[in-house]
């Protein structure tokens, strides 16, 4: 869902060249149902990371990711 919301409203793909169907190929399969949620929220929060804008961030009540 994360991947998603992002594919249809972060506008900066192609001025920064990122790939973003690359970077959900590279992340999509870390993803499963027996990952706790901070695990889930590492990989969220690294995908993210690959955007390289600190205009973007994740939050949640355990954590925080940022680029």
């Amino acid at each position: 869902a994360l991947w998603k919301i992002l594919d249809e409203h972060y506008c900066f793909f192609e001025e920064k060249g990122i790939d973003w169907n690359a970077i959900y190929q590279r992340y999509a399969h870390q993803m499963n149902q027996r990952l706790t949620e901070y695990q889930q929220f590492q990989i969220m929060a690294k995908m993210l990371a690959e955007l390289k804008d600190g205009h973007v961030n994740l939050y949640t009540s355990f954590d925080h990711g940022r680029y």
